[in-house]
């Protein structure tokens, strides 16, 4: 699932799939950056542009999670993507999920 292959976007699902609201995409930005070693809070607003002009299209055209501007929430889930993110979780290198 080419959707799961970027770390920024995993980030975002395993957030999302974690909250019960949306979330707004400032919040989803100073998490990745949290959870991600080679990012820091320098570079927040170009993880931010990112995830609104790149990550959070691809999702939402995939069918992952529903935008409406600023907030973003994870679309109903479906057994499918769940089980490649039990699986993904795992496999990365952070505990911090």
């Amino acid at each position: 699932m080419e959707v799961l292959s970027d770390h920024h976007r995993r980030y975002v699902l395993y957030h999302l799939r974690n909250s019960d609201n949306p979330a707004e995409c400032e919040e989803l930005a100073e998490r990745i950056v949290e959870w991600d070693d080679r990012t820091t809070e320098h570079d927040e607003e170009d993880v931010l542009t990112e995830l609104r002009h790149k990550h959070l299209p691809k999702m939402e055209a995939a069918g992952i999670l529903d935008r409406e501007g600023e907030k973003v929430r994870f679309d109903e889930p479906n057994m499918p993507i769940e089980s490649y993110l039990d699986l993904a979780v795992e496999l990365e290198p952070s505990e911090s999920f």
